[in-house]
């Protein structure tokens, strides 16, 4: 069954996701105040990510066949991000020296260095790619996934990875440590799944008690940007370094932001209009390639850091997300079936964007007569 409300959240995700990478574009030395807010409002959006994949997960798995699922998987992502991959390969093994950068590339080949930045997925110019090699990671755990969904006492397991999640922190940039984040991140799947295998008794909790929840969720926010040193991600180095504090509030705010987003979303789903769906329908698109019109706007400013304040932010994050969306757009056109495969976006006749319903009445009316 198609759920309306959870295309508005795929859309607001990667919204999320954009407007946090455009706030590392400027220097913030003026306005760390303004910084602090948008930090904790956009950080971690990977949360809203990998809790809609566990999600999508879980309620597209009643004919669950692993062969097929691994298959689909490797068309719909894994062969998009290699080729997406390859202008960020090409500069940073072939145009750059990577060894000034990472060092456990000395003495090896071009070859090999080409395989270990795929590996590592975020560690050329297109940084934000390091998720692909991670939830990987989890397409190959399907089969353990899949029996939490037949055995549904097995969600017990948040209850320990949860706390994992908070306490391990999210890894260090740029993020090599492919096992690091994949622990990270575990739970957020979990949750997600969870909370689409329950998804009929979480709506009515939700529905009843919507404006609790949304209070909670701006209470939790407010409390966390007022009380804690420490605003945006919790990046550790290491597993438990505990470098920027002990627990990721930053980790579990998001989570609180998921379930508001379902119960607001849910109720309002009517308003979720053909250009919301189109942004969710493309929304893979979009983070494949927003990091290279980031890369892109720095090389045409001559990598000038201007001093940063809101509107400057608002129009940068504006400008990605359209030159994103006309990439897109004209990627389709030109790919037409091709598109899903070479770019994450569906061809234009699968995608949520259609024309307005009256123009395509009069244009049936006028071929009748």
């Amino acid at each position: 069954m198609f759920l309306q409300y959870i295309q508005g959240f795929r859309a607001i995700a990667i919204v999320i996701i954009v407007a946090y990478h455009t706030l590392g574009w400027f220097k913030w030395s003026q306005n760390k105040e303004t910084l602090n807010i948008l930090l904790d409002v956009f950080a971690n959006g990977t949360v809203l990510f990998v809790f809609i994949s566990g999600y999508l997960f879980q309620h597209l798995s009643s004919n669950f066949n692993y062969r097929k699922y691994l298959n689909k998987k490797f068309m719909n992502v894994i062969l998009p991000y290699l080729i997406i991959s390859v202008p960020a390969i090409v500069y940073n093994v072939f145009h750059k020296n990577p060894i000034e950068i990472y060092s456990q590339l000395e003495g090896t080949s071009k070859i090999y260095q080409v395989f270990w930045f795929y590996i590592k997925g975020g560690a050329h110019i297109n940084f934000v790619l390091w998720f692909i090699p991670m939830i990987a990671v989890y397409y190959l755990l399907a089969p353990f996934f899949f029996q939490l969904i037949k055995y549904p006492k097995l969600y017990f397991l948040i209850l320990i990875t949860l706390p994992l999640s908070l306490l391990v922190h999210r890894p260090d940039f740029p993020n090599l440590n492919l096992f690091h984040s994949s622990i990270y991140y575990l739970s957020a799947y979990m949750i997600g799944m969870f909370a689409s295998q329950h998804r009929e008794k979480i709506e009515i909790i939700l529905e009843r008690n919507l404006s609790y929840v949304v209070t909670f969720t701006i209470s939790f926010f407010i409390l966390q940007h007022a009380l804690t040193d420490h605003h945006g991600n919790y990046h550790s180095k290491y597993i438990f370094a505990f470098s920027e504090g002990n627990v990721d509030w930053q980790f579990l705010q998001k989570v609180f932001l998921c379930f508001s987003l379902l119960g607001v979303l849910k109720r309002y789903e009517k308003y979720v209009t053909s250009t919301i769906k189109y942004i969710a329908d493309i929304s893979f698109a979009i983070f494949f390639v927003h990091g290279y019109f980031l890369f892109l706007f720095k090389v045409l400013t001559r990598w000038a850091r201007i001093e940063g304040n809101f509107f400057y932010w608002l129009s940068l994050f504006i400008l990605v997300m359209l030159s994103c969306i006309i990439f897109t757009w004209i990627g389709q056109i030109a790919l037409g079936k091709y598109s899903k495969i070479l770019i994450g976006a569906p061809s234009r006749h699968g995608s949520g964007w259609r024309p307005n319903s009256k123009l395509l009445i009069l244009k049936q009316s006028i071929k009748t007569h």
